[in-house]
């Protein structure tokens, strides 16, 4: 019997991320070794063409990430997958904090794409939002067993500013050239 891997991730909307995991999923799927399944938050983005016709895709329907907690949990209940990897910061809180409520025993995976403290300062304005934002990687990145970075300067950035162990990080460079 194949094992099962699962991707999550908000869309295929085209941001670098996306491309990386389409780029994932599709090599994954092309090895004829495993059932992929791609879990979206919602179905879309100018990728879902690109998609190798043996992915199984997951569309969890909600409007924002945050707001697919229940059907993640949902889906985490019913599923047999051995792995969940996850991309982007929002994503994997999300993943994890959904793991841990469902009790799932599956392993997770989450890869962190950018550089937390510059993505936090850039896009939360928010005071009270980006505290919160830098509370929820600090606590929920501590669950995790895995994080895989793109780069040492992400792995140095989750190490020094939001305390993750280094022996948790591995670092897999982006499989695309960009």
């Amino acid at each position: 019997m194949k094992n099962k891997i699962s991707f999550f991730i908000d869309s295929l909307d085209g941001g670098g991320a996306e491309k990386v995991f389409k780029e994932l999923v599709n090599d994954f799927a092309s090895r004829n070794e495993y059932i992929v399944e791609l879990i979206l938050v919602k179905k879309k983005g100018v990728f879902i063409k690109d998609l190798n016709p043996k992915i199984h895709i997951i569309d969890l329907s909600s409007k924002r990430t945050l707001f697919s907690i229940l059907n993640l949990i949902k889906y985490l209940n019913k599923t047999n997958t051995n792995l969940i990897i996850s991309t982007q910061m929002h994503v994997n809180i999300v993943l994890v904090l959904s793991k841990i409520i469902s009790f799932n025993k599956t392993f997770v995976a989450i890869r962190e794409s950018s550089t937390p403290s510059i993505l936090i300062k850039n896009v939360y304005k928010n005071i009270i939002l980006r505290k919160l934002i830098i509370f929820a990687l600090i606590l929920f990145y501590k669950f995790n067993k895995i994080i895989i970075c793109p780069s040492e300067g992400v792995s140095n950035d989750l190490i020094e500013n939001f305390y993750v162990s280094k022996s948790k990080i591995k670092i897999i460079y982006n499989p695309i050239n960009f």
